[in-house]
């Protein structure tokens, strides 16, 4: 399986690539962290749970970054970092528009008031 470090590269180079230097490197690299942990533990405890399926979990799938509760994890972050500016880096890393960052924050919300 992939290091944490490897998941944390390759999650930081995608997000470099996107920022195109909109976003300091030091917001870029705190994400990657956080992002990389959440992911390192779900491939680890995904590889043990589904021994069939180890080779899917041994290294780090980019595509993995579009799921809702990365979303979740990068919109937590530039709030808790940046307050009332969380919403244009997030729109960067998200490549989302105003319209659809605000519809994922209503649909989550909407989740979250149902239980």
């Amino acid at each position: 399986m992939d290091s944490k470090q490897m998941f944390h590269e390759k999650i930081f180079a995608y997000y470099q690539l996107i920022s195109n230097d909109r976003i300091p490197r030091k917001h870029i690299s705190r994400l990657s962290s956080r992002i990389s942990e959440y992911y390192f533990e779900q491939y680890k405890t995904s590889g043990r749970k589904y021994p069939k399926s180890e080779k899917r979990y041994s290294t780090f799938l980019l595509s993995d970054l579009d799921h809702p509760y990365t979303h979740e994890i990068v919109i937590k972050y530039f709030k808790d970092e940046l307050k009332a500016k969380y919403a244009e880096y997030s729109k960067i890393i998200l490549e989302m528009n105003e319209s659809q960052l605000r519809l994922f924050e209503a649909n989550r919300e909407d989740f979250e008031n149902m239980w």
